[in-house]
């Protein structure tokens, strides 16, 4: 059992008895988990859920779990991997695929983005996209995941996993997919986005650490197995649920007038718990009065 740190503390949960859900903590689930802000058909969804006893977390759960939530992370993935729009008809094959494989196993839902990550890596087309060879894949691996170039040492370490076993090539690919999604490095890309997405902040060196350990293979740690690694979903809805998420949103809506950076522009390729870069997309927009929103505004929205 590890010990309560600094970090954990600073993102404990607090539970609904004591704060309960709010209408301006759903619209911030809105802006944060799904990139838009909550539109005039979600106002009577957001009044039914501060009526209920659901918990903060039931309700974030329900953000991540919705069809639009996955859609996102499908686009996104897509785009960065495979360098073109995910269909609408490939989006749903997704997203259908695993209400009809998953509606009982929480996990195959927590896990979504990861398998989505894999599978992509593992399929013909991204395999000519790279340039057809292992060596090609491991080192597309390394640009898409990891946002650098493998060295030959690396490339050569995946190497012997792809020839390891007898397997196909896709299944290898898996493989190898997973273990760059396992990784210290990998899971440090994504600790560090999930700080900018929801908490608008950079990560600090201690939280970093803690969550980098909660995400990652830890090959020093003995009595840790699969079961005890956290997934990127899981990650975002302690962040979600957080005393600082929450501080956060009550702390809105401003009383000053805020300049507008514009509505998210179209082409956005980030989602929550995204690895990939954070470009939401440019886009011109006007607003006035207070709030999350200001006057005229133009430029482009980083998360």
């Amino acid at each position: 059992m590890r010990q309560k740190n600094e970090a954990q503390l600073r993102l404990e949960r607090l539970e609904v008895r004591d704060v309960p859900a709010t209408a301006q903590f759903i619209s911030n689930l809105y802006v944060d988990l799904l990139n838009r802000p909550a539109g005039a058909t979600s106002q009577a969804e957001i009044a039914s859920w501060v009526n209920t006893d659901l918990s903060n977390e039931d309700i974030v759960d329900q953000f991540l779990r919705s069809r639009e939530a996955r859609g996102n992370a499908v686009r996104g993935v897509y785009q960065n991997m495979l360098g073109r729009t995910a269909s609408d008809a490939e989006v749903d094959e997704w997203v259908r695929g695993q209400d009809d494989n998953g509606n009982d196993n929480n996990d195959d839902h927590d896990d979504f983005v990861e398998q989505v990550i894999v599978n992509v890596a593992a399929s013909p087309e991204y395999r000519a996209r790279a340039g057809g060879t292992d060596a090609a894949i491991v080192q597309r691996l390394y640009t898409d995941l990891l946002r650098r170039q493998g060295s030959a040492e690396d490339v050569n370490f995946w190497l012997r996993e792809f020839n390891d076993d007898d397997d196909d090539a896709g299944q290898n690919a898996k493989d190898v997919a997973e273990g760059f999604v396992h990784s210290q490095e990998f899971s440090g890309l994504v600790v560090d986005n999930v700080y900018r997405q929801v908490l608008d902040r950079q990560s600090d060196a201690t939280g970093r650490a803690y969550w980098v350990d909660r995400l990652a293979d830890n090959q020093n740690d003995n009595h840790r197995n699969d079961d005890d690694r956290q997934t990127i979903n899981d990650t975002v809805k302690e962040f979600a649920t957080s005393q600082e998420y929450l501080q956060k949103t009550t702390a809105l809506p401003f009383t000053a007038t805020t300049t507008s950076t514009g509505t998210v522009g179209t082409g956005g390729t980030t989602f929550p718990g995204s690895p990939f870069p954070g470009t939401i997309g440019t886009g011109t927009g006007t607003g006035t009065g207070t709030g999350t929103t200001g006057t005229t505004g133009t430029g482009t929205t980083t998360r």
